[in-house]
């Protein structure tokens, strides 16, 4: 059984250290694409 819901939750987050963004992203990818 499918379920087609919206989001329950969202955040906004950023890295400390901007030399850290290419990490997040490419976390965040792997986060959405596990738990769409």
């Amino acid at each position: 059984m499918k379920f087609s819901v919206s989001p329950v939750v969202r955040v906004a987050v950023e890295p400390r250290n901007p030399a850290d963004l290419p990490k997040l992203v490419e976390g965040l990818k792997r986060l959405a694409k596990s738990d769409p």
